[in-house]
């Protein structure tokens, strides 16, 4: 009797709040601090997704805000910790290492692998050779520690 009183004042044997949320699934948005210092790789292999989504926009700027998606990908990219970034169903990249083996690891801490994850990014146009035609990279907008909100629809 004393013992389950103590545990329930306590939380003991518990289930831990921020795993109810996580196996809900559901969105959650990364904050950054708007300097868009993540340079996504493998884009180079991606210009004819990230013009077709420039040419989708009604106005042609040099930089595109945009929402990424982060995906879990252990097979296309060839590693182990991949993450894949996809920009309007298109995937046009994906995390730097670094990033990505630490995004994988938050991801299993708070058990949100069920959860979709988005942050802000930017699609930077810059010329190429004019043969070539314009080229593009794509930034996000993450801190690291991760900054997160829940997002409800």
């Amino acid at each position: 009797m004393i013992a389950s009183t103590f545990r329930s004042w306590f939380g003991l044997g518990a289930r831990s709040p921020r795993g109810e949320a996580a196996d809900a699934g559901g969105t959650l948005f990364l904050h950054g601090k708007s300097d868009f210092a993540i340079a996504l790789r493998g884009v180079s292999r991606c210009q004819g997704a990230l013009q077709g989504i420039v040419a989708s926009r009604a106005l042609a700027k040099a930089r595109q805000d945009c929402i990424a998606t982060l995906v879990g990908d252990d097979s296309s990219s060839g590693e182990r910790d991949g993450v894949a970034v996809v920009i309007e169903g298109q995937r046009i990249g994906y995390l730097p290492r670094h990033v990505a083996i630490q995004y994988r690891e938050w991801l299993h801490t708070w058990r949100l692998a069920a959860c979709e994850v988005r942050c802000r990014g930017v699609i930077v146009c810059w010329s190429g050779a004019e043969r070539a035609g314009p080229r593009y990279s794509v930034r996000l907008d993450l801190e690291v520690p991760f900054k997160m909100t829940a997002l409800t629809f």
